[in-house]
């Protein structure tokens, strides 16, 4: 077994008889003991360490049962959540060798084989897959040396690629997580993200090894309603994207034992910051940076008094490093990118030579680097992320970055601001202005067009403003831009050339 398998094994024996995971909405949870016994019963029943086991599941005990038999014993896996359909699922097996879908969805079975995949079909909410609660003193289960895990991500050809992880290239990461969040037994860390996104990873690995409880919100209701979950679930650690901070604050319940809150996979607002500063004035706030292909995340930065107080600060810094990463900052016609180099980073993109993975010398020393396609723009020491290389786009014959225009949209009241191209035109979709959640009068339209003429060239203004009530998000709990231009009949890159 690998390094990570030994943290997480000591984590096992460690904290046997304390509650590992809780679904509240299901009505089930899983003691340290329990989980690990049903991971070695797991184990055993996958015994071939060379298959991919494809976790096609509920977020349920069965899927934390199947990541600690994997992260444990070595077993290779790739997560697709339930809401892929079955399409999008075939195009994900079939980029893996020695595949197997475990799934729960009797649904699905059928024209998953039909597609000539191997199926196994399961009871996700069983103790593994045989009763007995121990296993023999002398049973032994093989565990891999070389395991991975994939996870999807878009393609631009429309077929989804598979960033793949060595299982111990996140030993680093726990062993900065784990003081860093001051996360042990006794606490309580929420489980917001899907199992397709990895920040579900970092929750788990985490949470289990540091001996915390793990709280899986797995139903609309709860996702909807997190300030009463965080409330009665006695939440200590919340992690997400940071679109959810309106709903952690809705309800005005006190959520006294949250004391870390943690963000990643979208910009972190100034304005979001304040308003849980003024809810919760102790707890740590603290945004963290990270593409899929720099696992889990590469940097952090606690948010301090002094950003909050600097009104010229949009978005919080995406800040430092952590062990085992570094930053090159690169300089080209559309500003500052950033290129990722660390022992953590992933093996590539599975089964495609992929240009943005190469090597890359820097002060004299070579290494693996990733080209993100992420700008940053620096503000006094810090770094605050800017746009994606993929959001320049051309109206009108001029290049217009989409990244600058959002920006100025939040600066000039804009909640969750979507700026899009149309017909030669630049939109903004937004859901409230100004903390209030209802369309914009003749008078409040021609307000904001001054503050945005204030802050953006002229032919960078937008022309339309169009309220939706609620945009459409994705399992993660971003805004879907593709949905929203799908739904609209828009171009899915927000361009119009």
């Amino acid at each position: 077994m690998g390094v990570l398998a030994d943290v997480l094994s000591a984590s096992f024996a460690r904290h046997r008889d304390l509650s590992a995971v809780e679904l509240p909405a299901q009505g089930s949870s899983l003691s340290y003991g329990d989980l690990f016994d049903a991971a070695q019963r797991w184990a055993l029943r996958y015994p071939d360490t060379d298959r991919v086991l494809v976790l096609h599941i509920e977020k349920s005990l069965a899927y934390y049962q199947f990541l600690a038999a994997a992260f444990t014993y070595g077993r290779s896996f790739c997560p697709i959540d339930i809401l892929n359909p079955v399409g999008r699922v075939d195009a994900i097996v079939r980029q893996l060798d020695r595949a197997i879908i475990i799934t729960d969805q009797a649904d699905r079975v059928e024209a998953l084989r039909a597609l000539g995949h191997e199926v196994d079909l399961i009871d996700s909410s069983h103790l593994g897959p045989t009763s007995p609660a121990t296993l023999a003193p002398d049973t032994h289960i093989v565990a891999g040396d070389d395991a991975r895990y994939f996870m999807s991500t878009s393609g631009t050809t429309g077929v989804p690629k598979l960033v793949e992880v060595r299982h111990d290239a996140t030993v680093k990461f726990i062993g900065w997580s784990l003081p860093f969040y001051d996360v042990g037994p006794g606490d309580r860390w929420a489980q917001f993200s899907n199992i397709g996104f990895d920040l579900n990873l970092v929750d788990f690995l985490t949470a289990i090894g540091g001996g915390a409880t793990l709280v899986g919100l797995t139903t609309l209701g709860e996702t909807t309603k997190l300030n009463k979950f965080v409330d009665e679930q006695r939440i200590t650690h919340w992690h997400s994207v940071p679109s959810v901070t309106r709903y952690l604050l809705r309800g005005g319940r006190p959520l006294s034992e949250l004391r870390v809150l943690s963000f990643c996979g979208e910009p972190l607002l100034r304005e979001q910051c304040v308003a849980l500063r003024a809810a919760l004035p102790t707890a740590r706030i603290i945004n963290t940076y990270g593409p899929t292909e720099g696992p889990l995340f590469c940097t952090a930065h606690e948010v301090s008094e002094l950003d909050l107080a600097d009104e010229t600060l949009t978005t919080m810094p995406i800040g430092t490093p952590i062990p085992g990463w570094e930053l090159d900052l690169v300089d080209d016609d559309q500003g500052t990118r950033i290129v990722l180099r660390g022992v953590m980073l992933a093996e590539g993109y599975h089964g495609i030579d992929d240009p943005a993975f190469g090597d890359a010398i820097v002060n004299g020393k070579p290494g693996r680097s990733f080209d993100t396609g992420d700008y940053v723009r620096q503000h006094g020491r810090h770094l605050c992320f800017a746009h994606r290389r993929d959001s320049v786009v051309k109206v009108n014959g001029i290049r217009i970055d989409l990244g600058e225009v959002t920006d100025a949209c939040l600066r000039s009241g804009f909640g969750d601001p979507v700026v899009l191209t149309s017909a030669g035109r630049l939109v903004v979709f937004y859901e409230a202005f100004d903390g209030v959640d209802a369309p914009l009068d003749d008078a409040a339209l021609v307000e904001v067009s001054r503050r945005l003429q204030a802050r953006l060239p002229l032919y960078a203004v937008p022309s339309a403003f169009e309220f939706i009530e609620a945009l459409p998000r994705s399992a993660t709990g971003k805004v879907d831009r593709s949905a929203l231009a799908k739904q609209l009949s828009l171009p899915s890159d927000g361009s119009d050339d």
